[in-house]
């Protein structure tokens, strides 16, 4: 299973929109250990695998320059962890490329797109803030204007907004990258002092779910 194939579907649509939007996640501070536990976690076990969750944004140097030690980190860990990768709406740009998003996901070029949506923002100084500029990225990618303007304007893909932006608050989340253990524990770059902390705080709290799971 591709990396980018573990996507909203399993992670959203089991959530209750309304009880997301109830709980506001508040968070205690381990400084030492430089992650993040939720004091009310929201959080159902989908398998015998650890969920991680990215939160992160296309326009986001930081999540693009850790786009590939994430992907690569997962294919290391996929025996145990379910990777869900999720776009934060913080705004202007950021709603826009949430939409690229669950645009591709929904007509199935998640995986290969992805990677082209970041390229074209971070290596050829695309903004990709208008629609004709969104939709030529799309259209280069084998999908018909009428398929991807339908699509982009669908009520599928304004709810999948609204869950991930539920979710994202249900955190009480301030910046990208994030990332969510199980819907526990979160860390991020800063938190942790920079991606080769960040991976080592994820893969000490995966330890501490699969402890957990296993009893």
């Amino acid at each position: 299973m591709g990396i980018m194939v573990i996507q909203m579907k399993r992670c959203l649509f089991r959530i209750c929109f309304l009880f997301i939007l109830l709980i506001t996640a508040t968070a205690n501070v381990n400084a030492k250990e430089k992650y993040i536990a939720f004091d009310n976690p929201v959080y159902q076990a989908a398998s015998d695998k650890v969920e991680v969750i990215e939160f992160f944004w296309y326009g986001c140097p930081h999540c693009y320059r850790l786009e590939g030690s994430l992907n690569n980190w997962f294919e290391k860990n996929s025996d145990h962890v379910e990777l869900t990768k999720i776009p934060a709406n913080l705004g202007n740009k950021s709603l826009a490329h949430a939409k690229v998003f669950f645009t591709a996901e929904k007509l199935g070029i998640l995986e290969s797109i992805h990677p082209i949506i970041y390229d074209a923002i971070h290596k050829k100084n695309k903004s990709l803030s208008s629609i004709s500029s969104i939709r030529k990225i799309f259209i280069e990618a084998g999908i018909s204007a009428l398929d991807f303007d339908t699509t982009y304007s669908s009520s599928e893909v304004r709810e999948k907004i609204r869950y991930a932006q539920a979710l994202w608050n249900s955190f009480g989340l301030k910046g990208v990258p994030a990332i969510i253990i199980n819907r526990k524990y979160g860390t991020s770059l800063s938190l942790a002092g920079g991606s080769e902390q960040m991976f080592g705080v994820m893969n000490m709290l995966i330890n501490m779910e699969r402890n957990t799971l296993e009893k």
